[in-house]
């Protein structure tokens, strides 16, 4: 399983600005950078889209993404709760912030459809199981275990420490890789308690449940504070810490034993 993080435009800096993860060109989870990070024809080959929940930074490039590739295959799916299709259809798709491409859906050929998932069940595309984990945040959110048959990719974004999240993700069999967020740094820890994110020091308390064998990511990382969040992290030594997943990255994920990273080209 290869994924890639969304590319952020050159002038932006480090860190992560807008939430989106390419799992082999096929399928994106979250759409904060997915209409202006790839062509247009790269976008086409997206089928699916999971969203982990309603905020701007998840969701500002699904309109663009589907306006971009409409007519250029069949339309794609959006998965997502129960209250982040509800944002969808009146914060996003209502005729005042873009054109309602749900009721347009229902009179031409449509530019989408419209899933419903429900945490702890697995949702079946090709031969990926995509199985969405209630995390603790601000708004109704879920994150997502990513399996294609021989590894699993765990993608925990925006979220408050939940141990048995973690540890849940730890006994999770073929588990290949983990893309774990980290927002503010620890003089910050107060805004990060307001707004359900972790901080170095949380993020070394989640990296401790998980196996040693496992490699993780940092991801989520709010530009501001980039550079006191890496040095923070690099600080708690651990043995299984791979480094921050930069806009444009490419994460090789094979099976636990053999596990490979690569940046993009």
């Amino acid at each position: 399983m290869r994924v890639q993080i969304a590319p952020s435009p050159p002038s932006a800096g480090p860190g992560h600005t807008l939430s989106t993860f390419l799992i082999d060109e096929t399928i994106a989870i979250d759409a904060g950078g997915l209409g202006m990070s790839w062509p247009p024809e790269a976008l086409a080959r997206i089928h699916d889209v999971f969203i982990t929940h309603s905020h701007i930074d998840h969701l500002a490039g699904l309109a663009v993404f589907l306006d971009t590739i409409y007519d250029l295959g069949p339309p794609p799916t959006i998965h997502a709760s129960a209250a982040t299709l509800r944002s969808i259809r009146k914060d996003v798709f209502n005729d005042r912030l873009f054109p309602d491409f749900v009721k347009l859906s229902r009179i031409m050929p449509p530019f989408l459809t419209l899933a419903e998932i429900d945490a702890d069940i697995p949702v079946s595309v090709g031969k990926y199981q995509i199985t969405p984990i209630a995390v603790h945040h601000t708004i109704p959110t879920v994150n997502y275990l990513i399996d294609d048959g021989e590894t699993v990719l765990a993608i925990l974004t925006d979220t408050a420490p939940v141990p048995s999240v973690f540890a849940r993700v730890a006994a999770t069999p073929r588990l290949g890789a983990v893309l774990l967020e980290c927002s503010f740094p620890s003089h910050q820890a107060r805004l990060a308690d307001i707004s359900k994110h972790l901080t170095p020091s949380q993020f070394r308390e989640a990296v401790g449940l998980l196996p040693s064998v496992v490699p993780v990511y940092a991801i989520h990382i709010k530009p501001r504070f980039y550079t006191e969040i890496v040095a923070e992290l690099n600080d708690l030594d651990l043995l299984n810490f791979q480094g921050v997943a930069e806009p444009g990255d490419i994460i090789e994920v094979r099976p636990p034993a053999v596990v490979g990273y690569l940046s993009a080209p």
